[in-house]
């Protein structure tokens, strides 16, 4: 009989998956996108602004706790990380309006102005790869896997301007990434149409 007490029932095992997912596919990314141990992103890359830095560390801060999926939309939102809020939709088992999803995926690629890796606001940034800052602005680094597996590099400088074949690399790298590491969730995530 006491072992079937502690025997979780259904609903606290399905709780608990729950809470690994956010943690793994939500939390964690975007603590590695803020600070990440390696010498990668926001934190580590000189060329984001004290601005930046500054609310990267206060976020860090709270990141390191578990938090909810409204906290973590927030802050993923606040920092222009888009397919973090692709996976917070992945996991959250609602069916988005497909004008949200269309949005989501146009703001992943084309970031907006108020973005850590906008060349408004960084330094020595060529304004072309602006364009497409997590693509060509932010360092090297997978998107989603563990903090000891990034790279963490900038390319080559002869390679920072926009060329093509740097571009596509990284573009593919991208979509292999976010489709490869955010749960199926519902169908309009992948066609919106």
């Amino acid at each position: 009989m006491q072992v079937e007490k502690a025997m979780p029932n259904s609903k606290e095992a399905e709780e608990v998956k729950i809470r690994l997912d956010v943690a793994q596919y939500v939390q964690l990314p975007l603590l590695r996108e803020l600070e990440l141990s390696g010498p990668v992103l926001i934190l580590k890359d000189e060329r984001v602004t004290e601005k930046w830095k500054g609310k990267a560390e206060e976020c860090c801060k709270k990141v390191q706790l578990l938090q909810g999926l409204f906290d973590l939309h927030s802050w993923a939102l606040d920092f222009s990380l888009f397919h973090i809020v692709l996976a917070i939709m992945g996991l959250s088992g609602s069916e988005p309006d497909v004008q949200v999803v269309s949005s989501v995926w146009v703001s992943l690629v084309f970031q907006p102005q108020a973005s850590p890796y906008s060349p408004t606001q960084t330094h020595g940034v060529d304004r072309m790869c602006g364009m497409f800052p997590m693509l060509l602005v932010r360092k090297t680094a997978s998107f989603f896997t563990c903090a000891s597996s990034a790279q963490g590099v900038q390319p080559p400088a002869q390679e920072r301007g926009i060329h093509t074949q740097l571009f596509q690399q990284r573009a593919q790298d991208f979509f292999n990434s976010v489709k490869g590491n955010i749960p199926s969730g519902p169908a309009t995530l992948w066609d919106p149409c």
